[in-house]
Order: C-alpha cells, then structure tokens, then sequence
C-alpha cells in the first residue's frame, strides 16, 4: 500500500479498529452481488474488471501532472524551480510542456506502462489521452 501516492497521501496507512482483509472481502462481496452471473475471468462488467479499474487508477496516481501557467508563474516568482521537460514515450506526443511528467526509468513511467496494461491499451496512446483534453458543452464535444 505504502508504494501507491493515494493510499499514502492521509499519512495513515492503518487505521485502528479497522480489519482491511474484512473490508476488502466485504466489498467484493458486494461488487459480485451487483455481477451475480459475471463468469470468473476478464469478461466485460465482472468484479475483475472492476479491481483493474481500481488497480489502473491507484498507478496513474503516482503520475505527476502540472499546470504550465502555474509552473512559468513559480519559476517567475522563482518559488519553485522548472520542472523536467514532458516527454513522450515511443511515437506519443509529450504533450504540451509540463502537462505530463515522465522521467525515463522512474515512478511515473513505470506507473504508465502498468495502468495501459491494466486498462487494456498501450502506454502510447494512454499518454496521448492524458494529455489532450475534451470538453463537452450542452451534449457537444469538442
């Protein structure tokens, strides 16, 4: 648990009182109440599926996003130095600079690679869609 950023962020990993084995149980418990007749496996809308989606989440949150107006604003006031440069991963577009951080060989590449596999993509075209952006308006999408 302590390697996940989400799980970490409270600064309590354990919580007194609280049987997680019990909990975890309880939830998929629950979860294969709402999938009764999912078959056991990979099969779309079964309770695996459902923990990949968790699991798949709980790494892209070890990936660091920034806001390059708010990073050019740190580096003018000079409160933060810049960060590294986006950079992509194979033929993927990095993005625009400091959308998306992805150091060769560290926490956020690997936890790239992990969610593309989790969710059943490659990590080209995940990185693509974490770095575009889709807003839609009144049903429009843009």
């Amino acid at each position: 648990a302590a390697h996940y950023r989400y799980l970490r962020a409270g600064e309590c990993l354990e919580v007194e009182g609280v049987d997680d084995r019990h909990e975890w149980r309880a939830t998929h418990d629950a979860l294969r109440a709402i999938y009764p007749h999912a078959p056991r496996g990979d099969a779309a809308g079964s309770v695996s599926e459902v923990w990949r989606v968790v699991a798949a989440i709980m790494a892209l949150g070890n990936i660091d996003f920034h806001d390059p107006q708010e990073d050019e604003e740190a580096e003018r006031r000079g409160t933060r130095s810049p960060p590294p440069r986006s950079a992509g991963v194979g033929d993927a577009p990095a993005g625009p600079p400091g959308s998306l951080k992805i150091e060769p060989g560290g926490e956020a590449l690997n936890a790239l690679r992990r969610a593309a596999e989790l969710l059943g993509c490659d990590e080209i075209t995940l990185l693509s869609a974490l770095n575009s952006r889709t807003i839609s308006a009144g049903g429009d999408m843009c």
